[in-house]
């Protein structure tokens, strides 16, 4: 099943889990107006004024449940990996265990071709286990336990990246936070039983005689009240856990077979499995949120149970082994578990894949024509071609882009202009306008042969944005502010530049709250037919600037994959593709509903692909393009 047919059933499943969500909330009201009329008097059941109380008190119970617990997601992946008690991963590390980590998540987000997200280690969790959070790739992150770090091989730790990196590509991330804040929605109203129970328990007098009749039947009408909405919330969290273990084990096999894919090494991920499988204390957590998340978990969070043939959040442990490895018997978890910890020598841990990675063409050197395919969807090729990207970067490269100030000098570094005279003026511009340390690091970086290599440039970007996320605000303004400078300083706003500040605002302004998140009221690809005529335009253009023939073959190719009648008879002029009107129409396509974006994408892919080969320029652009429509495209 591709990216978009993914996404697809992803939408599908959140619709069918909000008609089940508003079935239990139905049966929930009605349970607590049945009590409420109860308690007062059996002839008031249908009486409207007090149905119409009894709706309106416990949806906004509710609503405020679902409110508050998704307020507490407002701060994205790594205010979950906090709040379960994550410590965020300095960049800079130089512990073993954790460079090797951060190594293996750099290497599967520029093969996925998502921006590096934030990692954390749960350092008081023991158990085997990891979760990826977040709304969307921007404000992603990625979690792993102290126990998984020290008991799994390079090659385990990698199968279970792998399989997180699905959830982040395949949208569920942000159905899982949904879930959570379901959840939560219900256990508010057994929350407020709970505490009007404790709250009469506090208040009652000492002495019995001391209480008329009337405050006796207020005291146990409360009581009563108090006890039901316990009771019912309750019960409504069980059945609501058992919507989400439904909807979590499915996805779970789904991201163990793109994990496989990704990789292609099925025993790296059934080595992990079996680790938990036979490691005492399994994949169990302590953190008490573990509970509401445990659907968000590479393996189950909780302990065993006997409830686990219906409220298990994952399939049986055994089964998903089985899956990968025909040939496995229990002994084998037993002994996986008694195996030696991972080596801390990440030198002698590169995988194989990486190895053959070394060396590999970047993709604006290998032919496109089946993309679409791999849209959010790498293959082992693409894992490969980053592993030996990033092996073979230098040392300095990578611990610039790890670093905040650093990973400014990097973004400048890509930025400085091939003619001498203007590279000597930004030179000082720099040394006048950049941080010292930014700017002590940019003269390290400024000589290194592998930042003029234009083909490299996108996935160092990639590598830079997780140090940038680490600044502070006024520190990424004045950032903002010296790269705007630099990249008007020739007059001329290239395509690298133009798909950097992309990259920039959507990664990064919002994430700093400088620029607002691109408006959620989807548009059909015929209201916005123009913004695909300046698209295709421009990528038919920039692809063959001196070959008009050709230009119009590719422009061509690609407005049919829109399928919209009554097209141009060819590509708008050279004049009316400038890059101010693509990038309005980049933010009218940003709008598009989903199965309209993947339209968008094949025709500009098939734009791409008209000639068998893709330039550097036209891989600019379509990661620019692929960004925007939140459709990741590997460009290691």
């Amino acid at each position: 099943m591709d990216f978009f047919a993914r996404q697809d059933n992803a939408r599908k499943r959140t619709g069918r889990l909000l008609v089940l969500y508003g079935i239990a909330v139905v049966c929930i009201i009605a349970a607590v107006h049945g009590v409420v009329a109860g308690v007062l008097s059996p002839k008031r059941l249908w009486d409207p004024a007090l149905v119409a109380v009894d709706v309106a008190v416990t949806l906004l119970v509710i609503l405020c449940g679902v409110g508050v617990t998704w307020a507490g997601f407002t701060g994205g992946g790594p205010a979950v990996a906090e709040s379960c008690g994550g410590r965020l991963v300095d960049p800079s590390s130089r512990d073993p265990l954790e460079r090797r980590l951060l190594n293996v998540v750099e290497e599967m987000s520029i093969a996925s071709g998502v921006p590096v997200p934030p990692v954390f280690v749960l350092e008081e969790e023991d158990g085997i286990n990891a979760f990826a959070a977040g709304r969307t790739t921007s404000d992603a992150a990625v979690a792993v336990t102290h126990g998984a770090l020290e008991h799994l091989t390079r090659d385990e730790l990698q199968g279970v990246v792998g399989h997180e990196f699905s959830h982040i590509l395949n949208g569920d991330m942000r159905l899982n936070m949904k879930l959570a804040a379901w959840l939560g929605g219900i256990l508010g109203l057994a929350l407020i039983g709970e505490i009007l129970l404790r709250a009469l328990g506090n208040s009652r007098p000492r002495h019995s005689r001391s209480r008329d009749r009337d405050g006796d039947k207020l005291l146990a009408a409360l009581f009563i009240i108090g006890l039901a909405l316990f009771i019912i919330g309750y019960l409504g969290v069980f059945f609501a856990r058992l919507i989400q273990a439904a909807v979590s084990r499915q996805r779970e096999h789904l991201a163990d077979a793109a994990a496989v894919q990704f990789t292609r090494n099925p025993l790296g991920l059934a080595g992990a499995l079996k680790k938990i499988a036979g490691y005492s204390g399994g994949s169990a957590l302590r953190s008490p949120r573990a509970s509401m998340l445990r659907h968000m978990f590479f393996s189950n969070a909780g302990r065993p149970s006997w409830l686990d043939f219906m409220m298990a959040t994952h399939p049986p442990i055994e089964k998903r082994i089985r899956w990968l490895d025909p040939a496995f018997n229990p002994e084998m978890a037993r002994l996986a578990a008694m195996a030696r910890p991972a080596s801390r020598d990440e030198g002698e841990a590169v995988s194989e894949l990486a190895q053959r990675g070394a060396g590999a063409a970047p993709l604006a050197r290998r032919n496109i024509a089946g993309l679409c395919a791999q849209v959010g969807n790498p293959s082992a090729a693409d894992l490969s071609l980053a592993s030996g990207l990033v092996r073979d970067l230098p040392r300095g490269v990578t611990d610039a882009a790890r670093d905040p100030l650093g990973a400014c000098a990097l973004v400048y570094a890509l930025l400085l202009a091939d003619d001498p005279a203007l590279r000597e003026w930004q030179m000082k511009r720099l040394r006048e306008t950049a941080a010292g340390p930014a700017f002590e690091d940019l003269q390290k970086l400024e000589p290194l042969p592998v930042l003029g290599d234009r083909a490299r440039k996108l996935p160092l970007l990639d590598l830079a944005l997780a140090g940038l996320r680490r600044m502070n605000r006024p520190q990424f303004e004045r950032f903002n502010t010296t790269l705007e400078e630099l990249i008007a300083s020739d007059g001329f706003l290239d395509l690298f530049e133009f798909t950097l500040r992309r990259v920039m605002r959507r990664h990064l302004a919002i994430y700093f709250g400088l620029s607002l998140p691109f408006a959620s009221q989807p548009v059909s690809i015929a209201a916005a037919k123009h913004e695909c005529l300046v698209l295709l335009s421009c990528l038919s253009r920039q692809g063959h600037k001196d070959d008009p023939v050709r230009a119009l073959a590719a422009f061509r190719a690609g407005w049919r994959e829109l399928l919209l009648p009554k097209g141009p008879d060819g590509p708008l002029e050279q004049s009316a593709c400038r890059l101010d009107a693509l990038e309005l129409a980049l933010d009218r396509l940003s709008l598009l509903s989903f199965p309209f974006k993947k339209r968008v994408l094949t025709a500009c892919v098939a734009a791409i692909s008209a000639d068998g080969e893709v330039r550097v320029e036209e891989a600019e652009l379509l990661r620019a393009v692929s960004d925007t429509l939140d459709c990741p495209v590997p460009l290691a």
